[in-house]
């Protein structure tokens, strides 16, 4: 576990990429709430 999260550290891609995962499934989230009838 350690050494994963340091390795996310070192590499900004990787937070980069896991950031807009969260962002993109929050998106989807809230369209699919304001969507429903």
């Amino acid at each position: 576990m350690r050494k994963a999260r340091s390795s996310i550290i070192r590499n900004p891609k990787l937070v980069l990429c896991y950031s807009n995962q969260l962002h993109l499934e929050l998106i989807n989230s809230t369209s699919q709430f304001f969507l429903q009838p």
